[in-house]
Formats: C-alpha cells, structure tokens, sequence
C-alpha cells in the first residue's frame, strides 16, 4: 500500500505546472508550498481587482438597512457618552498625606 503522508512533496510542478525549484518556491513556516509566480500573479490580481463592484454592493446595502444603521450609530454614541461619564465618576482624588 502506498504512503500518502509525503504525497504532496513527490509532486515537482505547482497546479498551474510551474516549477517547484530552490528559486520559485516559497516555504510558508508551517511548512507548505507556495509557487512564487502563482503568489505573484495573485496579488496582482487582487491588487488591480475592479473596486467598484464592492463599493457598490457596500452602497447598496447601506441604504437597504438604513434605519438599522442609525439605530446601531446612536446606540454606539450613547454607549460612548455613557463610558465617558463612568469613567469620569470612577475617579477617586488621591489621599493626602501631612
């Protein structure tokens, strides 16, 4: 029956079929394999992705829950007024000594 343990590190070449040599591969400190020229065509990708689709989507669902926004906004207001004046409170003057 063949060991399965070490599959992956008889494999030679990434998915894409660059390479796993000394100088296109990088070593993660668990101990994983990374190609560096898919890495590198990745955040290349997610560098130049195309923003506005999630700005959109981020305008969209602002409006559809408008009022729950407010709400949660001045609930955090409230809550930080609230701390502010705890905090104010909480302060004991320091004891003189003569």
């Amino acid at each position: 029956m063949p060991d399965y343990n070490n599959y992956n590190s008889l494999k030679s070449e990434c998915p894409q079929g660059h390479p796993y040599d000394e100088e296109n591969t990088y070593t993660t400190p668990a101990g994983s394999r990374v190609c560096r020229t898919c890495q590198r065509e990745r955040s290349r990708k997610w560098y130049h992705k195309d923003v506005t689709v999630s700005r959109e989507r981020a305008k969209r669902w602002y409006h559809e829950n408008l009022d729950e926004n407010r709400e949660r906004a001045k609930q955090y207001q409230r809550d930080q007024r609230s701390a502010e004046k705890k905090a104010v409170t909480d302060v004991t003057p320091p004891e003189t000594t003569e």
